[in-house]
Parts: C-alpha cells; sequence; structure tokens
C-alpha cells in the first residue's frame, strides 16, 4: 500500500469532471465535463499543485474516458442517450487528441440502465480536435461514427498507426482501420 504524503485541491468547484489525461510532456491536463459537454485544458503549475486555465473546447456531446496515446494524442469517447461517440483531441507535442462520447445523454442513461437488453444500442462516434500550439484554437474531425448497431456505448479508444480500437461500456470491442482521409 502506498502511504499518501500530501494532497491538494486542483480544482475546488467544477461540473460534472469524468475523464482526465496529462499530455506526454507532463505540462497540460485535460478534464472531459460530463454534463455541459466541454473539454477542458490547464496549464500544469512548476509546483504541481496550482493550474492555469487555458481553454473550454465545446463539443455538443458527453464526453467519457481519456487516453493518451505514445505519440501524445488524447483518446476518449462521448456518451449521450444510447448513443456514444468517440472524440480526438491534441496531443502534444503534436497537440493531436481523441475522446470517445455520448452524443444523446439520456439515451445512453437508457442503455447504461437496461445493458441486457441486446435490442437497446446507443450510436458511437470518435472526433479528433488537433489544436494549434498555444491552444487556443482547435480543429476537429470525425474518423468514426456508428448508430449503435456495430459499437454500442463506446467508452474508450486507443489509436496506433493506422488502426483504432474501440471499447464499449458492456458489449463490444471493435477494431478498425483509419485512413488519412478520416482524419
Amino acid at each position: 500500500m502506498v502511504e499518501l504524503q500530501a494532497s491538494s485541491w486542483l480544482m475546488s468547484t467544477t461540473t460534472s469532471p469524468n475523464g482526465v489525461a496529462i499530455d506526454r510532456e507532463g505540462k497540460h491536463l485535460m478534464v472531459s465535463h460530463v454534463n455541459i459537454e466541454t473539454i477542458s485544458v490547464y496549464k500544469i503549475g512548476k509546483d504541481y499543485k496550482s493550474l492555469i486555465h487555458l481553454v473550454d473546447v465545446p463539443l455538443l456531446t458527453t464526453i467519457d474516458n481519456l487516453y493518451v496515446d505514445r505519440e501524445g494524442a488524447v483518446w476518449t469517447l462521448k456518451r449521450q442517450g444510447e448513443e456514444l461517440e468517440l472524440l480526438t483531441l491534441p496531443r502534444a507535442p503534436s497537440r493531436d487528441n481523441t475522446y470517445g462520447a455520448h452524443p444523446v445523454l439520456k439515451d445512453a442513461m437508457d442503455h447504461l440502465g437496461n445493458c441486457d437488453d441486446l435490442t437497446g444500442h446507443a450510436p458511437s462516434q470518435v472526433l479528433r480536435i488537433k489544436f494549434s500550439k498555444d491552444f487556443k484554437s482547435w480543429e476537429v474531425t470525425e474518423p468514426f461514427i456508428d448508430d449503435g448497431r456495430l459499437l454500442s456505448a463506446s467508452s474508450v479508444a486507443v489509436p496506433f498507426k493506422n488502426q483504432l480500437l474501440i471499447g464499449s461500456v458492456f458489449r463490444q470491442l471493435v477494431h478498425c482501420d483509419v485512413t488519412a482521409e478520416t482524419i
């Protein structure tokens, strides 16, 4: 068991933080906010005990878990209603990231509340967000989308070379090829 030496609040008040990730350089923290369909980017203070808010990225979808790949891209899924989406946000140093999400929260919640019902499904989507060096602007692309019949309630995505592995909350694990045109 690890003994905790010290702890401190980084955010005392925030709205529904869910997924968190630190970029590969260890300089930026990304936080997904489920109820406000936003990802916030913070610069981590030199003391690692403070944050400086840089930007809120409105995505119009509920963001789920975050994953930082070896190139620094952050991947996550968004969840809304029975629908799920995967978003890509910037990675450091290239500032390209991917996030998963749920586009219709009420549908996702219905699906999560009755996961044994194999007739129900929640859409899935992957978005990629490429940030500028200063994180003040970004570009969003959509490398993957599904109505939930192939992949229902996606929760995490891991990119590798020209491939994407997408996991779901309860059922499927999907592997797909990703071409440059879809990114």
